[in-house]
């Protein structure tokens, strides 16, 4: 089996659970903040991930796992498929703010709940999405 192939799938059961169209599933999503899940789905995701695959996935891995993609990287681990992909993943913006958020929920208790934080977290994404850009151009 290869990436592709698990990415599909996992991107297939997420939107079943969940009830969301495939197409607004990216790899880039993360799961609370963005396609909404909370602790009850994330174990019926992982029960249906283990059972699609066949694999044991321990509670303290899916703890660490807050995107679609690390989600499909850890899959494809546990199988030993290469996730080495030719190209680096697109940057997005919501790239960056999932990134930011991650940073943020490390670093604080709760997470942002006044439009103030999110706007400066939104700001924050922006800049080093603008940062990305200028780097792939020097590239």
């Amino acid at each position: 089996m290869k990436r592709e192939e698990i990415k599909n799938k996992v991107i297939e059961i997420i939107a079943d659970k969940i009830c969301l169209s495939q197409s607004e599933i990216k790899e880039s999503s993360n799961f609370k903040y963005d396609l909404g899940t909370d602790s009850l789905d994330d174990i019926q995701l992982l029960i249906e991930f283990e059972g699609e695959f066949g694999i044991k996935i321990l509670d303290e891995e899916m703890l660490t796992v807050c995107t679609v993609g690390e989600a499909i990287d850890g899959i494809c681990q546990k199988l030993g498929v290469s996730i080495c992909k030719q190209q680096r993943p697109e940057m997005d913006k919501d790239f960056f703010f999932n990134e930011v958020l991650k940073v943020y929920d490390d670093n604080n208790k709760y997470p942002p709940r006044s439009e103030e934080e999110l706007t400066m977290l939104e700001a924050i994404a922006r800049h080093f999405y603008e940062l990305g850009l200028n780097a792939r151009k020097e590239e």
